[in-house]
């Protein structure tokens, strides 16, 4: 494999030390680094921080240093382990779908979840449509999951949990009132959500990977669809996600 040029992210201070180290083994390597044209994302932190650098459009590597690593593979002690592994091609390639929102002439990417949330505490109506099903609710707001996001917002909310392997959209309902239902599997079909936000001009929000993308308002539509883009994580070791679906210790 040719030597490629790497980005190395993070969103945290507290791993600077962490950031040179791994520059200092990619530079014992040949390896070169740049934050413009570079052939490969290296995500230092956690959940979060990958999922940020998974929608950039490059592979990633991982390396571990959040709080929440489930889909983090590469112990900080091991990165120069994992350079040669990928010098040497012993990695595997792992690809996820990912989220398309559009709403207003708006276009979002998301790796995990995209939400349509209540920016007050009151809750909003949702009409929601997928193939000839039409559901309406009122609740605090819907997420609607990957699989790999299944385990993230959407499991804290008593959502389902699905394998990374599904075909499928999770939807979970956020405090629907007086509504039993809490989630339901669909499959990769595009999703509709029209919201009623009762007459209140903030009333809502649209949320992708937990960060607020756009204001939402009365009779405004969400369409959240399969992207034609894929994240693609290269993998060295095993992982806490993989072994908590596979039912690993």
């Amino acid at each position: 494999m040719r030597k490629p040029t790497i980005r190395i992210v993070s969103r945290h201070k507290r791993l600077d030390s962490v950031v040179r180290s791994i520059e200092n083994e990619a530079g014992r390597r040949g390896i070169k680094t740049s934050s413009r044209n570079y052939d490969l994302v290296v995500s230092v932190g956690g959940d979060g921080t990958m999922i940020r650098a998974a929608v950039e459009g490059k592979p990633v590597m991982t390396v571990k240093g959040g709080s929440r690593n489930h889909l983090i593979d590469i112990p900080q002690e091991r990165v120069g382990e994992a350079f040669d592994m990928l010098l040497s091609g012993r990695f595997r390639e792992e690809r996820y779908g990912m989220l398309e929102a559009r709403t207003g002439g708006r276009r979002v990417l998301a790796f995990n979840d995209v939400g349509i949330m209540t920016s007050v505490p009151l809750p909003i109506g949702m009409k929601i449509s997928y193939l000839d099903t039409t559901l309406e609710a009122d609740a605090d707001g819907i997420l609607v999951s990957t699989p790999q996001g299944s385990s993230g917002w959407s499991f804290s909310s008593n959502g389902c949990l699905l394998t990374t392997k599904s075909r499928a959209f999770l939807l979970s309902l956020l405090n629907p009132v007086m509504m039993p239902l809490r989630s339901v599997v669909v499959p990769e079909v595009p999703v509709r959500i029209m919201v009623d936000t009762k007459g209140r001009d903030d009333g809502a929000r649209l949320v992708a990977d937990g960060e607020v993308m756009a204001e939402l308002h009365d009779g405004d539509e969400v369409k959240v669809s399969r992207s034609s883009r894929e994240a693609v994580i290269y993998r060295f070791f095993e992982y806490g996600l993989r072994n908590a679906v596979l039912g690993r210790k």
